[in-house]
């Protein structure tokens, strides 16, 4: 790598942040440019778990000594689903590569805990608005490694590079931090981890939901959305911290549900739940409503129904409240839905719920 340019990088702040450092430090390892030794002196090549195993790697090709390194997650929510494919086959590609059979014993926990998110299409789950740039061919590679015959994407170098090792893996039953409900032609996804990612995904057919959690206003700012937590169910809200929830979920005929249990909410700080949704169309109180149109609605509300090609999907509050449907682009930002549906929580109410159900595909 030009030395200029590595420099320009660093300067401009492009590496400023652990992940941004481990997408310079993959692609040098990959085009095995030894200019990569200086880049692994920073201390995100110690902290953060794909740069360190990346580090262990370079460190056993070249027979440098360097610090024991063992294998470690992220802190829980921390990563999305597409770090995590990304950590399960470097774990795999380095214990197979310097003999570790810690580490290939630890891909296979990874990759068993991962393997029913990315096999249902859930890997939204723990991102932000525009997700990972390397969404799709992280989970293309993972699942090619656990044993399904995907296409693979075109991408860059390091992606072609874990391509050609062919790894496999046999994942290992393990459990983690989401609930996992799946039945004929949908799956939903719930977890109580986060750092300003949603609470939840589901698909259904034609319909997907991408995202959903609390958000307070503006919602063009999406800094006010999501949830913040690492367990024990309870999570705060990322824009109203003192509003605290936890959600039980359970599986209904064709479909499932979720009550919503709140603490904190004030009128002086409303707060709203909201989902993110991808569907053709959407249809509240016989008015018909579609993407990239200026036709809103905003007033009392309970029953809203998407169609996504043969799918109708129905979402219903267990009380009246004031709702606001706001159709969006469904491009890059806001995990790409094409409707922003958002049920204001009452103060008054400890406990909400809401049914997401499927009719027809």
């Amino acid at each position: 790598m030009d030395q200029g340019l590595e420099e320009q990088m660093y300067a401009s702040g492009v590496v400023d942040t652990p992940l941004a450092h481990y997408a310079l430090v993959r692609e040098l390892f990959a085009q095995k440019d030894f200019s990569l030794e200086k880049v692994l002196a920073h201390p995100f090549a110690r902290k953060f778990p794909p740069t360190a195993t990346l580090a262990g790697w370079f460190a056993h090709v070249t027979g440098k000594i360097s610090p024991p390194i063992l294998p470690k997650l992220y802190s829980p929510g921390t990563a999305g689903v597409a770090e995590y494919c990304q950590l399960a086959l470097l774990w795999e590609a380095f214990g197979k590569a310097a003999g570790r059979t810690d580490f290939c014993e630890e891909a296979r926990k990874l990759a068993g805990w991962l393997a029913p998110l990315v096999v249902e299409g859930l890997s939204a789950l723990w991102t932000q608005d525009r997700g990972s740039p390397d969404q799709d061919v992280s989970c293309a590679l993972f699942l090619r490694a656990i044993g399904q015959d995907v296409a693979i994407p075109p991408t860059s170098k390091f992606f072609a590079f874990l391509e050609q090792l062919n790894l496999r893996i046999d994942p290992l039953l393990a459990t983690g931090d989401y609930q996992l409900f799946r039945g004929r032609g949908w799956a939903a996804a719930f977890t109580w981890v986060g750092r300003g990612s949603g609470a939840g995904a589901c698909r259904m057919g034609g319909v997907k939901i991408p995202a959903f959690g609390p958000q307070a206003a503006p919602f063009s700012d999406l800094s006010r959305f999501g949830i913040e937590g690492a367990g024990e169910r309870w999570f705060f809200s990322t824009g109203c911290k003192e509003a605290w929830f936890q959600v039980e979920p359970s599986q209904v005929d064709q479909g499932f549900s979720f009550s919503l249990q709140s603490m904190g909410l004030t009128p002086e700080k409303p707060l709203a739940w909201v989902f993110y949704v991808c569907a053709d169309t959407c249809n509240i109180q016989g008015k018909s409503f579609k993407p990239k149109s200026l036709h809103r609605f905003l007033g009392e509300g309970q029953k809203v129904q998407f169609t996504g090609g043969a799918t109708n999907v129905v979402l219903e509050s267990s009380h009246p409240l004031k709702m606001e449907l706001i159709p969006l682009a469904g491009e890059t930002s806001f995990w790409g839905a094409s409707f922003l549906l958002a049920f204001w929580l009452s103060p008054h109410l400890g406990k909400t719920s809401f049914a997401i159900t499927a009719k027809g595909e």
